[in-house]
């Protein structure tokens, strides 16, 4: 693969991280709060999005990158 596509991954992956963070922390003061059905569904968007990541991370890896 060539190296500007391993780096659009990469940049790709690090976006998810922080939007992973994001979500969790959201999730977190939703269920401070009480708001458990925002918890939930912001818990599980966090959770796809973080085993897509590390499918991303695999292919990464595997490339050489």
């Amino acid at each position: 693969m060539k190296q500007t596509t391993i780096e659009a991954l990469s940049s790709a992956f690090e976006q998810l991280q922080d939007l992973i963070g994001q979500l969790y922390t959201a999730a977190q003061v939703a269920l401070d709060n009480d708001d458990f059905s925002d918890a939930s569904l912001l818990q599980s968007r966090a959770d796809r999005l973080y085993e897509e990541a590390e499918q991303l991370d695999v292919i990464i890896s595997e490339m050489g990158g």
